[in-house]
């Protein structure tokens, strides 16, 4: 059974427009905090919570080995990853009210993939 283009095409377009929109630079390059960067950003972080992990290990490593980097980032990504999931949920939920105060980020960073 052959699939349309068209089934394949939209929702390929429309991930693509969440992708771009909640991508870091596009946030990054606002001064001003408004209701669709706190939208991007919980978009960004439900969509790349599983990124946490590594983002743990690599910060662990500016300072330890390798080992003790893999062993100690590692649990506390997979932590830290259900707490960016749920920031995330709880932002695309709440977009539209100034909470916390000017639309701020509730977790440093603000995204799990840095700028380029």
């Amino acid at each position: 059974m052959k699939r349309s283009n068209k089934n394949v095409l939209i929702p390929l377009i429309i991930m693509m427009t969440l992708v771009v929109t909640a991508s870091p630079t596009t946030a990054f390059a606002q001064e001003k905090k408004d209701m669709w960067v706190k939208l991007g950003r919980g978009v960004g972080n439900v969509l790349f919570f599983f990124w946490e992990p590594l983002h743990q290990i690599e910060e662990m490593a500016k300072t330890e080995r390798w080992p003790i980097a893999i062993a100690g980032g590692f649990p506390k990504g997979i932590l830290m990853a259900g707490v960016r999931l749920l920031v995330g949920v709880y932002e695309i939920a709440t977009f539209p009210i100034p909470i916390p105060s000017g639309y701020q980020a509730i977790m440093e960073p603000e995204f799990i993939i840095p700028p380029a």
